[in-house]
């Protein structure tokens, strides 16, 4: 019988849950900014307009009027031109990582390290042979290039990593990072599976947004300042936007919208599209029409707005890591911080010692966090990831004075 060791997060999050213990662990979004009546209120339109219809078996690449929302908004936000035929609506991403891993499981995959652990359960569960390629730079903000090519000519036809806010680390890609990357993937003929979950809680999008309308209304004079100004934040855009052709993008509803939904979904060339339809098919017909319908609703009629969730979003976050960075500064002022994330979930920081032996004395003083050593195929185990969207401000004050405490009950 194959297995798989058990995630250690859900262990986390178990513990997490006990009475009294603070949590900088789990990756979860901030329940009170859930848009909670803008999805009733779409739930019971859906099913009053289309009841029969939408609680029958549905197409195995989702809803049409989904596919064609995410397609529109890949073109005209994230910069990649897209067709609902470039589109497969999956239960959460996570499910679209494992189809890949059963798509490319006759050859290794390259991943980055330190990375997401659900994507190398994921590949375990697969029975797929990983290759660690190191996130390198002071901020973590490329890939072993060197790495990568050798991981390529031992067989890898596929690498898989986050260009944007980086679960565990934080960290972003640079322009020169993502150059590189394009051009391995173009000459060496090797995929990208781009994890993008993130990519939305960008904290300067709203400001950025607010420049794009200036540029718009710029005199000519100015069009090539602006013209400028419009490339230097395409770095921002996924790496799908470059190599669309060489990339296969997962995209999440999870972080934007609402975990609970188990939406997702994966933008690729219509070959590969067809060919994860063909693994969707086998693994589970398709994902929930009741719920493609209630959300394509939600985001297409009625008064809700995406663009201005987010933008609440963002600035509840931005609030949250600026907490989190103060409160690391004062209470561990030893601790190494690579990365200011601009944006998603997640600071990423190293102390001296074990963090495995301090979170036991951490949870005891009544705070998880993840140790670093769950995210790296090098067994380091001095970092530590820690979340900021669950918390308000004073709660993380309290949480890092507490594995500030479980430090000191380690000293003799």
């Amino acid at each position: 019988m194959h297995t798989i060791s058990p995630s250690f997060i859900r262990e986390i999050l178990s513990a997490a849950a006990t009475d009294g213990v603070l949590s900088l662990a789990g990756g979860l979004p901030r329940e009170d900014l859930f848009p909670t009546t803008a999805f009733a209120d779409a739930v019971a339109t859906a099913v009053a307009r289309e009841g029969h219809r939408i609680l029958q078996y549905a197409e195995t690449p989702g809803d049409l009027r989904l596919r064609e929302w995410i397609a529109r908004r890949m073109t005209s936000t994230h910069g990649m031109p897209t067709s609902a035929e470039q589109v497969m609506i999956t239960t959460g991403s996570q499910q679209a990582l494992d189809l890949v891993a059963k798509l490319f499981s006759d050859r290794p995959v390259a991943v980055e390290n330190p990375g997401y652990l659900g994507a190398a359960m994921a590949f375990a569960a697969n029975r797929v042979e990983t290759v660690p390629v190191d996130r390198i730079g002071d901020a973590l903000d490329r890939i072993d290039t060197a790495a990568l090519v050798r991981a390529i000519d031992g067989g890898a036809a596929v690498f898989y990593g986050m260009s944007r806010f980086q679960n565990p680390t934080g960290a972003s890609w640079s322009a020169e990072g993502r150059r590189q990357l394009v051009e391995l993937l173009e000459t060496r003929g090797v995929w990208f599976v781009e994890d993008d979950p993130y990519g939305e809680l960008r904290f300067d999008a709203d400001a950025e947004a607010d420049a794009d309308a200036d540029a718009a209304d710029a005199d000519a004079a100015d069009a090539d300042a602006a013209t400028s100004a419009r490339i230097d934040r395409g770095l921002h855009t996924p790496v799908a936007a470059d190599a669309p052709d060489r990339t296969i993008y997962c995209g999440s509803f999870s972080k934007s919208v609402a975990p609970s939904l188990r939406l997702g979904f994966v933008r690729a060339p219509v070959e590969i599209v067809r060919e994860l339809g063909r693994l969707k098919q086998a693994a589970d017909l398709h994902s929930s029409g009741i719920l493609q319908a209630a959300l394509v609703t939600m985001l297409t009629s009625g008064p809700f707005d995406l663009d201005q969730h987010l933008r609440r979003v963002r600035a509840a976050y931005r609030v949250q890591r600026d907490a989190l960075h103060r409160a690391v500064a004062t209470h561990l002022p030893d601790a190494t911080v690579g990365v200011e994330p601009a944006g998603g979930m997640f600071l990423w920081i190293d102390l001296p010692e074990s963090t495995s032996a301090l979170f036991e004395r951490a949870i005891a003083r009544g705070v998880a966090f993840v140790p670093g050593v769950h995210f790296r195929a090098d067994g380091g185990d001095t970092g530590m990831r820690l979340n900021f969207s669950c918390l308000d401000p004073a709660q993380i004050e309290t949480a890092v004075a507490r594995i500030a405490a479980a430090r000191e009950d380690a000293a003799p």
